[in-house]
């Protein structure tokens, strides 16, 4: 990539930059996940199939941000892999909830040490106050 310092109008664009490190550190975090099938979407899905229980497909597509028709493919990638299962709501046969596995569990413990390293690599040039004033700010933005 060009070695070139950004224009002065995008140096002082907060969402520039965000958006920007957003890239970067997903860029990063992938390396969590190389020489793998499953990828940051699928760690985040896991995440929240771990955390709500019963959790259906829709809310999964709906909290990740993610277009309905794609969440299907990271579904069935994790269940093909034995970290999830799928089964109809007893309630409405239509929906399916999903709920974590032991295997599931096991692999995200393993991808949050992973995670904790990456974080720590990535975020290196912040002392551990400014990373703490970073999180609450993203999480201000994000809960805005």
């Amino acid at each position: 990539m060009p070695n070139y310092p950004l224009p002065p109008r995008l140096n002082h664009s907060t969402a520039f930059l965000m958006v920007r490190v957003m890239k970067e550190g997903y860029r990063w975090a992938n390396k969590l996940f190389e020489g793998e099938k499953l990828r940051l979407m699928h760690y985040a899905a896991a995440a929240y199939i771990a955390e709500y229980e019963d959790i259906s497909q829709k809310a999964l597509s709906q909290l990740l941000l993610i277009d309905p028709s794609d969440i299907g493919s990271i579904v069935q990638d994790l269940e093909t892999a034995g970290y999830i299962t799928r089964q109809p709501d007893t309630q409405d046969r239509r929906r399916l909830t999903l709920t974590i596995t032991a295997d599931g569990s096991d692999w995200l413990v393993e991808r949050e040490t992973n995670a904790r390293k990456f974080e720590n690599d990535f975020l290196q040039t912040l002392s551990l106050k400014d990373r703490k004033k970073l999180h609450k700010l993203l999480k201000g933005v994000m809960h805005n």
